[in-house]
């Protein structure tokens, strides 16, 4: 049953995929692929592996990716601080922090093509490696995350 105890295939099939984003690796994908062919037969029963059709939506729909580009600052945490706000499933998080050049993340190649604006730290939002204009104040990464990502309960109450 994956629904109270989720199935170890269906955690591993939901963390390879995030993880082949994070770090750029096309083989990651392909073995998170490799679990939905083999569990495609519970698909018309979808409540038998909740936690595996998720992943597959989760693959299907892509993936957000926050970059945020800037030395250790408080001003940089405020922009991860406003994204973590909401519930955004299936977002990944980079802190590409300037004044450590061999962090983990440096591996990426595409991360060389994201740079500070006006030497303020910078926050980039991503679908499926498609992204928005880079923004430098926290407020309007909320603004533009609110009306997306906020249930209003208050619509549904009557």
């Amino acid at each position: 049953h994956d629904g109270a105890e989720p199935c170890g295939n269906s955690v591993a099939a939901h963390n390879l995929l995030l993880l082949s984003d994070y770090f750029e690796e096309e083989r990651l994908k392909e073995k998170a692929r490799t679990l939905f062919d083999y569990f495609a037969h519970t698909a018309h029963f979808g409540y038998v592996l909740p936690e595996m059709m998720s992943a597959a939506l989760l693959e299907e729909q892509g993936r957000n990716t926050l970059i945020v580009v800037g030395p250790e600052s408080p001003e940089a945490t405020a922009l991860v601080d406003g994204v973590r706000e909401f519930y955004i499933p299936g977002m990944i998080i980079v802190q590409l922090k300037i004044d450590q050049p061999a962090h983990i993340v440096r591996r990426r190649k595409s991360l060389d093509n994201f740079k500070m604006v006006k030497n303020m730290p910078t926050a980039y939002i991503c679908h499926n490696k498609v992204c928005h204009l880079p923004v430098t104040e926290p407020e309007r990464l909320t603004e533009d995350f609110q009306p997306r990502y906020t249930f209003d309960y208050q619509e549904y109450e009557n």
